[in-house]
């Protein structure tokens, strides 16, 4: 509201205040004050408040279906955001079972790949004696190789019996042999045994050779299956961990999101709250405004609602016998299922006449909502048996304000809202007056 707005407004509120002592009291039999005193205010400047009022009523509007459409999408956004949350929540565990499976497989691929190594280094080892095995038995061999040579040349010679013994025992001892005959017998011994072993040796260094190539081939394929085992495992293993490091990142982002929309609609509720609060002062404003301009005997515009947010009538208008007297008397208005402490809420635009304990009726509330339509008759509402009051009298209230809470006062045997519309004075059914359920 602009400052010239705010200013003439409050210049026609003024002379509104100051021409209230002419209005008078609207009696609840409907009757009205007469004054001749608005006929000083100019209407155009009523009619210009007014219209400038119902403007910023229609902005209001205007602006609240733009945050009702944005609440609506920053709740499809945290819909989708949740259902993408739960998702991956329920994906999290399974990535970690399938994590937790390749580290199993990893383990036992290196315990394998280490085994293996302990079987490489144990065949490495027998390599090695092997190797050295066969280097003592080619040495052994050559040793032979040169006796043989030796007993050879020795017995081509015909050299002496010293000599023969030597090569072949190492020694020389006459008394040893009785004669030439026993010593080459000796020395041919000597040279078959010489070639047994040789031949003892070849065989062996054959078969050690074998085996060892054997060994060196086995112990390579298992080095080379357990290497490529860890290989395979260790890329199982960092793909499981991507995995579930990519659920994790997801729903960081997902619990941000949800975090940043709540934050948005928590901004669209406030802005929200804030054009409530316009609304319904704009709404007070032009109740008083009209009120003015009619010479303060236009109220409500002639919309209804129920007294209570959940309407459930327990007593209906009409002739009946008193619960309390067991009497037939006529039930003067309609009672609604109301818990202690309810809230009440007004059924139309007005003012507040009083808040008052009434005999029968306990706490009540009366409303003055005037004519209905203009130059119409002259509605008003009570609500009774009340536990308390929000509203004080004189007070300008609007259509589903809280008035007041229910409660058993008066001649009620329990909590609920006696309600009752005057027209003129006169009690009416409101079932006849309020909207269709």
């Amino acid at each position: 509201m602009n400052r010239a707005r705010k200013a003439t407004l409050a210049a026609i509120l003024a002379v509104g205040l100051a021409l209230s002592v002419g209005f008078g009291s609207l009696a609840q039999t409907g009757g009205t004050a007469q004054t001749g005193a608005t006929a000083r205010v100019p209407s155009d400047d009523y009619a210009d408040a007014i219209a400038t009022a119902q403007q910023e009523q229609q902005n209001n509007a205007d602006k609240q279906a733009e945050i009702d459409a944005a609440l609506e999408g920053t709740d499809a956004e945290a819909v989708a955001a949740n259902a993408r949350l739960t998702q991956l929540q329920a994906e999290l565990p399974i990535a970690q079972e399938q994590l937790d499976f390749a580290n199993a497989q990893l383990e036992k691929a290196l315990f394998q790949q280490q085994y293996t190594a302990d079987l490489l280094a144990a065949a490495e080892a027998e390599d090695a004696r092997i190797t050295a095995q066969l280097a003592d038995d080619q040495a052994r061999s050559v040793e032979l190789q040169a006796q043989l040579g030796e007993l050879a040349r020795a017995t081509y010679r015909g050299q002496g019996q010293g000599d023969l013994l030597r090569l072949v025992l190492g020694a020389a001892s006459s008394d040893d042999f009785a004669s030439e005959y026993a010593a080459q017998h000796a020395a041919s011994r000597t040279q078959s045994n010489a070639l047994a072993q040789m031949e003892q040796i070849a065989a062996t260094d054959r078969n050690l050779a074998t085996r060892q190539g054997a060994v060196k081939v086995y112990i390579g394929e298992l080095k080379a299956q357990a290497d490529e085992w860890v290989a395979t495992a260790d890329k199982a293993r960092k793909a499981a961990e991507a995995t579930k490091k990519k659920i994790e990142a997801n729903l960081a982002e997902q619990q941000t999101l949800l975090a940043q929309i709540a934050a948005k609609k928590q901004e669209y509720l406030d802005q929200q709250a804030v054009l409530d609060q316009q609304a319904y002062d704009l709404r007070v404003e032009l109740v008083k405004l009209v009120r003015l301009q009619s010479g303060g005997t236009i109220l409500s515009d002639g919309t209804w609602t129920y007294p209570t947010a959940k309407p459930y009538i327990t007593s209906p208008y009409g002739w009946r016998l008193h619960p309390i007297y067991h009497v037939w008397r006529l039930h003067a208005g309609t009672d609604f299922r109301a818990y202690c402490g309810t809230p009440i809420l007004a059924a139309a635009d007005g003012e507040v006449k009083w808040t008052k304990w009434v005999s029968g009726y306990g706490n009540q509330i009366l409303i003055n909502h005037g004519p209905i339509p203009r130059n119409g008759p002259v509605y008003m509402s009570s609500y009774n048996h009340l536990s308390a009051f929000n509203v004080t009298p004189g007070q300008i209230v609007i259509g589903g304000d809280v008035i007041g809470f229910a409660g058993t006062t008066g001649s009620s045997t329990a909590c609920h809202l006696h309600f009752e519309i005057y027209v003129n004075g006169n009690t009416v059914d409101p079932m006849t007056i309020l909207p269709p359920r």
